[in-house]
């Protein structure tokens, strides 16, 4: 009788944990938030995005893991036919929501620039050091190629007080990027534009102060034909900064580890299309700009620490996911999709680290006054 007794009692208390684990999460998501930079807007971020991809529907969820076939081992470009932008959109839909979990919500690895400081305070650093370079201040009109959900057009605005422009091909994003605005200092000086820049700008000419983007030229058809465009919507004595994910100094295409390791970080890295420095180099002077400055902005070089550390982060999640996928409290799509995503991180980590690849790069030119 006791002993059916204790089975009972242990059994309820077992049911009760169960029950709780969801509570469990939240507390676990508040104490890795609070204790992280930005931690009262990453806490809120972060419960956010895991109600949101709790919420995806399935048609949603088999389009982010399509998408994968963008990074597939025989990918060597992008094309920006209709089946390859409709893989970028079911990749980048999800995607915004799954980095926004972590501290990945502007969806871009910042260089090193504080070595005493994790990924978000670099971020910080790396766009006022990037909205100083620009030289833009109150009534500037500012362009933000590949805003994302307008985190960094937000804090471009709020620093300067230009307004700033967006333009992102994915409406999910875009949504999230007008829901920030009204939280902005002025919110009348954040616009968002749908567009692909791929295609013509949709923006007259000499119509722009300054124009940046960050790390989106992972999807580029036509270097020449992008850059010309900037030129093109610029204004004369304009100036730009250009934030990229480039092959890195050691990379050696003969070498099949490290091919291997390219092949692997791409998704992860959201890269299909990677050049050398000197390529980009070549084709933003093409353009007409004149080149300033084309240089890694890492504090020595040391980028891959703040991959590392969302490695740390990433990875205890998915199994945390994975187990309570298991016992029914989060949908089974939650750790299918962080699974996905991590696949790769340690290859990526290795290929920064190496110098096999650099998402660090920042090149700072100006257009010519005619």
């Amino acid at each position: 009788m006791c002993d059916r007794t204790y089975r009972r009692s242990k059994r309820a208390v077992a049911l009760l944990h169960l029950s709780l684990l969801p509570f469990y999460m939240v507390a676990l998501l508040l104490l890795l938030a609070l204790s992280r930079e930005g931690g009262p807007h990453r806490l809120s971020a972060s419960l956010s995005a895991v109600r949101e991809i709790s919420a995806l529907p399935p048609p949603a969820v088999a389009a982010f893991l399509d998408s994968f076939e963008l990074f597939g081992e025989t990918a060597a470009s992008y094309s920006g036919s209709p089946a390859d932008v409709a893989r970028l959109l079911g990749y980048y839909g999800v995607l915004n929501h799954l980095c926004a979990v972590g501290d990945f919500e502007k969806m871009y690895l910042p260089p090193r620039l504080d070595p005493g400081k994790g990924v978000y305070g670099n971020q910080l650093l790396y766009e006022k050091r990037m909205a100083s370079s620009l030289g833009v201040g109150p009534g500037d009109r500012v362009l933000d190629v590949g805003c994302g959900r307008g985190l960094v057009a937000r804090g471009v605005s709020d620093g300067t007080g230009a307004e700033v422009t967006g333009l992102n091909i994915d409406p999910v994003q875009l949504a999230r990027a007008e829901s920030y605005a009204a939280g902005a200092l002025s919110p009348s000086s954040l616009s968002f534009v749908l567009g692909d820049y791929n295609d013509p700008l949709p923006f007259p000419d000499a119509h722009f102060d300054a124009a940046y983007y960050v790390q989106v030229l992972s999807y580029f058809t036509d270097l020449d034909a992008f850059y010309a465009e900037v030129f093109r919507v610029v204004k004369p004595g304009a100036r730009v900064v250009f934030e990229d994910y480039v092959q890195g100094p050691n990379y050696d295409a003969s070498d099949p580890h490290q091919r291997e390791l390219m092949r692997l970080s791409k998704p992860v890295l959201g890269g299909v299309c990677e050049v050398k420095p000197s390529v980009l180099q070549a084709a933003i002077e093409k353009a007409g700009f004149v080149v300033e400055r084309s240089e890694d902005w890492s504090f020595e070089g040391e980028q891959y620490q703040l991959m590392q550390q969302s490695i740390d982060f990433f990875i205890p999640l998915q199994k945390l996911m994975s187990f309570l996928a298991t016992v029914g409290l989060v949908p089974d799509h939650f750790a299918a999709m962080l699974g996905r995503m991590n696949d790769g991180a340690e290859a990526a980590t290795e290929a920064v680290r190496d110098g096999v690849t650099n998402l660090g790069w920042v090149t700072e030119a100006v257009k010519p006054l005619e």
